[in-house]
Formats: C-alpha cells, sequence, structure tokens
C-alpha cells in the first residue's frame, strides 16, 4: 500500500535522486516545499506533486508518478489530498496544468479559457512567467464530490 504526505527533511535526498534518475526538470524546487507531496510504496518515493497558495487560490504546479507505478490511482490520490488540503485551509479554487483532459475530467475539473487566465493574472503570472498555458483546468473545492476511484 502506499502513502501520501508531506515531505519532510529527509525525503530532500531522495526525492532529488528520483529527480535526477527519472530526468524531471524542476527549477527552484525548493520554494515549493510548504506544498509539497510525496507518496511513499514500499519505503521508495513513488510520485509526489507540489504547488503554490495564492490567498483563496491553491496551483497545483505539477505531478508525478514513476513509470512504474502508474495506474494505480496514485495521482488522483495525490490530487485528492490536495483537495483536502484546500478543505482544510479554506481555500476555494483548485488550478491545474496539464495536458491529460481525461484524468482531470474524471477528477471534476473543468477546462478554463485563456481569457480567464488573463483576468487573473495577478495570480497565474505568478506562477507562469513565460507566457499563458493553454491547457488550464479549475475545480471548485467547495463543491467536490469524493467518488470512491478517487479515495
Amino acid at each position: 500500500m502506499f502513502e501520501i504526505r508531506n515531505v519532510s527533511p529527509t525525503d530532500i535526498a531522495n526525492l532529488l535522486e528520483l529527480i535526477k534518475k527519472d530526468n524531471i526538470h524542476l527549477n527552484n524546487i525548493y520554494k515549493f516545499l510548504d506544498d509539497f507531496l510525496i507518496c511513499k510504496w514500499e519505503g521508495h518515493i513513488c510520485g509526489f506533486g507540489f504547488g503554490l497558495i495564492e490567498s483563496d487560490l491553491f496551483f497545483i504546479q505539477g505531478i508525478y508518478v514513476t513509470p512504474n507505478y502508474r495506474n494505480r490511482g496514485i495521482g488522483s490520490t495525490i490530487i485528492k489530498a490536495f483537495i483536502n488540503k484546500c478543505d482544510v485551509q479554506n481555500i476555494s479554487k483548485l488550478y491545474i496544468n496539464g495536458m491529460d483532459t481525461a484524468f482531470y475530467k474524471s477528477l471534476q475539473f473543468t477546462q478554463i479559457s485563456t481569457q480567464h487566465f488573463i483576468e487573473n493574472k495577478n495570480f497565474f503570472f505568478s506562477i507562469y512567467e513565460k507566457g499563458v498555458p493553454s491547457n488550464i483546468y479549475v475545480l471548485n473545492t467547495k463543491e467536490y464530490v469524493f467518488h470512491s476511484r478517487c479515495q
């Protein structure tokens, strides 16, 4: 069984080793450590997710599951943990940028327009300094309904 939890200082060396081994490009990982979750399976880090909080909004910067552990519900469980975190901290909107439309829609995310992105530019441009991403999804955490496949 796997365990999802906040990253701790003792995890950093193993996390950096995984990032290097799987050739993951993360800039300035240390600025995300307050909102960084890891997934461990039998003592090994097999996935992680990280993001940023801005007032009552949370933006998931990335979700990663190592290839050998994919299709086991780890990615959706990491997102569910972020949804729970939003609920506890009274955060109303959870955003993510990604390409896997079916995956995000299965978790009740809705794709939003570039116009929405531009209207909320203070939040988004603090995260994406290099332009407007094309696939942004939003979830109203106050209306989220947990399904058995996401628990």
